[in-house]
């Protein structure tokens, strides 16, 4: 989280680090599942294991979930770790389903949500990040291009590509 409260998630949710930036890796504990449950548990659909008639296969139907898609329950996770913690605004890029679901955390907890996606995400999953509340950014879609945009420091709305020097 920055100065302004404002915090980056990825489709993993929070990214712990060091103190200096770097990821560091942390160990999921059956606490953490249990803490996690309780935290979406308002915000999502608890969805049956379903077998198809006469075969072997089993089917978790997610598309009953509020942005139809398992996407909801990782950044519910996440938004609302980050909401607990004073984060008034969360960043995240995708090329759909986790924008939706970023959109619907962060509304569902009162938190700001700016969501990059690429020029190539379907108009759909755009007009639906938007009517959930999230401030949609349009970048090219090479992924690498997309992680290494920035909101420039000063600028309330404006996105620029970092220059590459050779």
């Amino acid at each position: 989280m920055n100065a302004e409260g404002t915090a980056r998630t990825g489709a993993g949710g929070i990214a712990p680090t060091n103190g200096e930036g770097a990821a560091r890796a942390e160990l999921v504990t059956a606490a953490d599942i249990s803490a996690a449950g309780d935290r979406i548990a308002p915000y999502v659909r608890r969805t049956p294991l379903l077998r198809l008639p006469g075969e072997r296969l089993w089917v978790k139907p997610e598309n009953r979930q509020p942005t139809r898609s398992f996407k909801v329950r990782g950044a519910v996770n996440a938004v609302g770790r980050l909401a607990g913690r004073g984060v008034r605004h969360v960043i995240a890029q995708s090329s759909g389903n986790h924008a939706q679901a970023i959109a619907y955390a962060a509304a569902e907890q009162g938190v700001r949500a700016t969501v990059v996606l690429p020029d190539t995400a379907p108009e759909l999953k755009v007009r639906a990040a938007r009517r959930l509340g999230a401030e949609v950014v349009i970048v090219p879609p090479a992924c690498g291009r997309r992680r290494a945009w920035r909101w420039p420091t000063g600028s309330a709305r404006r996105w620029s590509a970092p220059t590459r020097s050779t």
